[in-house]
C-alpha cells in the first residue's frame, strides 16, 4: 500500500514541473546548436561510476534535444596507470607530460585503446550514436612538437571536416586528442587546448571544460575564496598573467580564453563530479561554474 501524502506526491509533481518550465526556453533556445565538451580522464576513470554515468546520460540528453555535441577527452590518469604497469616514471614540466617515444606509445594506447572506446560505449548503451576519433584521424588535428618536451606540443591547424561530417549525420564525435605532427610523427597535445581549438574551427556556440572544481576562484585556498560566475577574456588574460592560478588551471583557462577570442560565443568551467553539472549550465536560468566572455559581451 503507497501511504505517501498527497500533499507530499503533489509537492513533488510541482517542483518537477518547475524545472521543467524554466529548462523549456532553453532547449527551444539551444536545439540545433553546436556544443564542445571537454571531459577529463577523472572523470571516467570507472566506467561504473556515478560521475562517468551522469556524463553519458548528460551527452544523451542534449543529443536527444538537438544539440550538435562534440566530445573530446583527456585521460591523465589512464595513461598514468599503463606508465606504472611498464613501469615508466612519467616525467612533467610547466604542467605538460613530457612525451618521449615510449610515453608516445602509452599514451596512444590509453588514449585511443582504453578511454576513448569506454566513452562511445558508454553514449551508445544511452541509444546515441557515436563515432570514437583520434586527431590523427583525416588529419582532424596538426600539432607540432614543444622544443624540450619530446613528442608533446601544440595544435598547429584543425581541419573539422571529419568532424562536421559526423555532426550533420546526428552522431556524436568523440574525439581523442592524439595529434598529427607537422613532422609526420605522432604528437601528444592537451586535451582543454584541443577543445578550445576544434571549438574554434567549427564555429561551436559554447565550450565547456569539466575540472574538479566549481569553476575559477579569486583568492583560492584562502578565507577569502570566492566563485567568478562571469569573466571576460582580457580580465582572465590579466589574471592568467598574474602568476595567482594554480598551475593546473592554467591549461583550461586559456583554452577557454583562445576559444572565446577565436570567436566561440561562450566558454564554461564546471565541476564535473557535480551531478548532471552541464544540463545544469545550460538549462537553467541562473547556471553554474564560471563563463568566460568576449569583452563587449561582457560589458553588456
Amino acid at each position: 500500500m503507497d501511504t505517501t501524502s498527497s500533499l507530499t506526491r503533489r509537492e513533488h509533481a510541482q517542483f518537477k514541473a518547475n524545472i521543467l518550465a524554466e529548462a523549456l526556453p532553453w532547449m527551444t533556445t539551444w536545439a540545433g546548436r553546436t556544443v564542445v565538451l571537454k571531459i577529463g580522464g577523472n572523470a571516467i576513470a570507472d566506467a561504473n561510476s556515478q560521475v562517468a554515468i551522469n556524463m553519458a546520460e548528460d551527452v544523451a540528453m542534449l543529443h536527444t534535444l538537438g544539440i550538435r555535441l562534440v566530445v573530446v577527452h583527456g585521460g591523465g590518469p589512464q595513461i598514468s596507470a599503463l606508465a606504472d604497469q611498464f613501469n615508466y616514471k612519467p616525467q612533467f614540466a610547466d604542467g605538460m607530460r613530457v612525451t618521449d617515444d615510449e610515453m608516445m606509445t602509452i599514451v596512444q594506447t590509453a588514449m585511443c585503446g582504453q578511454v576513448n572506446p569506454m566513452i562511445v560505449r558508454l553514449v551508445a548503451d544511452r541509444g546515441v550514436r557515436a563515432v570514437g576519433l583520434a586527431g590523427t584521424d583525416a588529419n582532424c588535428l596538426t600539432a607540432h612538437p614543444r622544443p624540450g618536451f619530446g613528442r608533446a606540443g601544440d595544435i598547429t591547424a584543425v581541419d573539422p571536416t571529419v568532424i562536421t561530417t559526423l555532426l550533420d549525420a546526428n552522431i556524436v564525435p568523440v574525439i581523442a586528442p592524439i595529434s598529427r605532427g607537422d613532422d609526420g610523427g605522432l604528437v601528444n597535445v592537451n586535451a582543454d587546448a584541443a577543445a578550445g581549438a576544434i571549438a574554434a574551427a567549427i564555429r561551436a556556440d559554447k565550450v565547456i571544460v569539466l575540472t574538479n572544481i566549481e569553476g575559477l576562484y579569486t583568492d583560492f585556498g584562502t578565507p577569502k575564496a570566492s566563485l567568478v560566475n562571469t569573466i571576460s577574456t582580457s580580465e582572465l588574460h590579466t589574471l592568467i598573467q598574474s602568476g595567482t592560478v594554480e598551475q593546473g588551471m592554467i591549461p583550461k583557462l586559456n583554452a577557454l580564453h583562445d576559444a572565446v577570442v577565436a570567436g566561440v560565443p561562450q566558454g564554461h568551467m564546471l565541476d564535473g563530479q557535480e551531478s548532471h553539472a552541464v544540463l545544469l549550465e545550460i538549462f537553467t536560468d541562473d547556471g553554474i561554474g564560471t563563463m568566460v566572455l568576449p569583452d563587449d559581451a561582457s560589458k553588456e
